[in-house]
């Protein structure tokens, strides 16, 4: 489901500001000032939740992740309805 939903995302610590771009069950499209390298774990929090993630691929300020541990469809609508979606979570 595509987005741009303000989120917050902490590597080693420090915090940054990001936006998701695209949410799914098992990770998300992530952009920020400056995208963390391939396999750097960090955590995404956005819309009440926290999320362990792993960074599978970067470039420039995008960047893909998937969750350490998977949403539930419940915690996929919540993000979802943040970001004002209103398609059902597939």
């Amino acid at each position: 489901m595509k987005l741009f939903l303000p989120a917050q995302i902490e590597v080693d610590g420090v915090a940054s500001r990001a936006h998701l771009l695209n949410v799914s069950l098992s990770g998300a499209l992530v952009h920020s000032s400056q995208a963390p390298a391939p396999r750097t774990g960090l955590s995404i929090i956005c819309a009440g939740l926290a999320r362990a993630a792993l960074v599978q691929w970067a470039d420039k300020q995008r960047f893909g992740v998937t969750f350490m541990v998977a949403l539930n469809d419940l915690e996929l609508h919540k993000v979802l309805s943040a970001g004002g979606a209103k398609a059902a979570a597939s």
